[in-house]
């Protein structure tokens, strides 16, 4: 599983800000969304800060750079062809899109924090947490937020 830690997790903590890590900042309540693989928004997910982790974990690896632009932050920071080459990095590494866990950490009513846990049941990879800013009713990844 190491090449994942540094493929598509680099990719993440380097260019689309994750904030590296399990952290015990967790607010009293976490929430939890199960993954799906579309990335395809729906009015709620706006309004949800782990659906729009998982949206950008699908868009990453279905290699779409364009959504994964509409749900950062700083589109422009986004460089597309290291998008594009990630395309099907967690298959390939043997995480299933479907078994991800997102859990809402922290949630304020401008910020938010969500843990990924890619592996649910197993520590073969490490858990990680994106931060998240409202931008227009919407919530968007932060980038460059890595801890």
């Amino acid at each position: 599983m190491r090449v994942l830690t540094m493929s598509l997790t680099g990719l993440l903590l380097a260019g689309l800000g994750a904030c590296g890590g399990d952290d015990d900042r967790e607010t009293p309540e976490p929430t939890s969304t199960a993954s799906t693989r579309s990335a395809s928004p729906t009015p709620a997910d706006d309004r949800d800060p782990a659906a729009q982790v998982r949206r950008l974990v699908a868009a990453i690896d279905d290699g779409d750079c364009r959504t994964v632009r509409r749900l950062v932050v700083t589109p422009d920071a986004v460089d597309c062809s290291d998008i594009e080459a990630s395309q099907g990095t967690l298959a390939d590494e043997g995480i299933e899109l479907d078994r991800v866990r997102y859990v809402v950490v922290e949630r304020t009513s401008s910020d938010a924090r969500v843990r990924v846990d890619w592996t649910p049941g197993r520590e073969s990879v490490p858990a990680e947490s994106f931060d998240l800013q409202r931008v227009a009713g919407a919530w968007r990844v932060v980038l460059d937020s890595a801890a």
